[in-house]
């Protein structure tokens, strides 16, 4: 029986230690801050933030709509690239060709509005990165 236990146990820890997990790649279940055109790794993806648009009314002018402010987004993975917005009337995007994959925007303030006639800065935004 010693003998037995003596062999059985040096196999199962080589074979332990045979099996790793699969890389991630990058955060998921995570929040980050980012700003146009910077990327970060999700899992075995990448997720970019393209660009910003903002049509929100300036504050030095009376519009009829008050428009808004939607943040443009590339995730790339080996199941291929989905590029998707997100504003505050929609939020998150669940990703189909990555592997459940969602992302959301963060609790953070929106940046100030910019005056007619003057550049869109760049904005930051902090999104939130989950795996379904």
């Amino acid at each position: 029986m010693k003998r037995t236990l003596a062999i059985l146990a040096p196999v199962c820890l080589i074979a332990a230690c045979a099996v790793s997990p699969a890389s991630t790649g990058g955060p998921l279940n995570n929040t980050v801050t980012l700003t146009p055109t910077s990327s970060t790794p999700v899992g075995n993806a990448t997720l970019r933030y393209d660009a910003v648009n903002d049509s929100r009314c300036p504050p030095d002018v009376q519009c009829i709509q008050a428009g808004e402010i939607s943040y443009q987004f590339t995730l790339k993975g080996a199941a291929g690239e989905e590029s998707f917005s997100l504003t505050r009337a929609k939020p998150s995007f669940d990703a189909t060709k990555n592997a459940g994959v969602r992302v959301a925007l963060g609790q953070a303030a929106e940046p100030p509005r910019v005056a007619a006639n003057a550049a869109v800065p760049a904005h930051p935004v902090t999104v939130t990165i989950t795996k379904q």
